[in-house]
């Protein structure tokens, strides 16, 4: 058995371990989302973040995991994040022109052997509220950030977590309760019994991880009635990528 309170000191607790941050200065957050395990003995949160790495030449996937039964301590250092490369740097040298630009003449990329069409139109990625990077760019091409937004939003199923790649460190029947596309976030890292953001920031302290403690304490999905607003779009985190 399980409390909330375990479930909450645990999300607290962030030594050797990463809490999801959407505004991490190397990663251009597009895509979130959030999913829930549990049953009578054991529990996992799953947050996970889509984006592209400043200068990494890399579209991935970063997953962080919250649990009373995770087994990831060889693959992982014992830290609890892992990734899932959507987009390497060789594909990305092969469509690029220019430093993180793609090729105008470059038609298609292939995310998990689907090939998707590359939107030259920067008219649609404006209505999409997507900026197209404009220094260094002369000739207005549509860059790396631009296009992993873009096309997260175009495919979000392609851009997500496989059911696999989300339960690679959890118990194989450990049941699913529900997944979360929209919820009120927060930035919070701890070092040294410092928090730099602020002691509101904990998630023990709002009502996004009380109300998912309570969902995995008592499996009851109609529990989630949150009325904080939604902010993990990430429009809401205009640091991300900025270092």
């Amino acid at each position: 058995m399980y409390t909330e309170q375990d479930i909450l000191h645990e999300l607290d607790e962030t030594e050797n371990k990463f809490f999801l941050d959407l505004e991490h200065g190397y990663f251009h957050t597009a895509g979130s989302r959030t999913t829930l395990f549990a049953d009578k003995s054991r529990w996992a949160i799953v947050m996970e973040k889509t984006g592209y790495g400043n200068r990494s030449l890399s579209m991935e996937i970063d997953i962080c995991y919250y649990s009373n039964c995770l087994a990831m301590e060889e693959d992982t250092l014992g830290f609890n994040n892992t990734g899932v490369e959507l987009f390497s740097e060789m594909d990305f040298k092969n469509i690029c022109k220019g430093f993180e630009l793609v090729d105008p003449s470059t038609k298609f990329i292939t995310i998990r052997g689907k090939q998707l069409p590359i939107e030259q139109d920067k008219n649609k990625y404006k209505a999409k509220g997507i900026e197209i990077r404009d220094y260094d760019n002369p000739d207005h091409q549509i860059d790396f950030v631009a296009l992993t937004r873009y096309l997260d939003e175009q495919h979000p199923k392609l851009f997500r977590a496989s059911e696999s790649e989300i339960r690679k460190y959890l118990p194989n029947a450990l049941p699913k309760l529900m997944t979360i596309d929209k919820w009120h976030h927060k930035t919070y890292w701890e070092i040294y019994d410092s928090n730099p953001y602020g002691e509101d920031t904990r998630p023990s302290t709002y009502e996004t991880f009380q109300m998912i403690a309570k969902i995995l304490v008592t499996k009851d999905t109609t529990l989630w009635k949150p009325t904080l607003p939604p902010n993990n779009d990430w429009r809401n985190w205009p640091e991300a990528g900025s270092l």
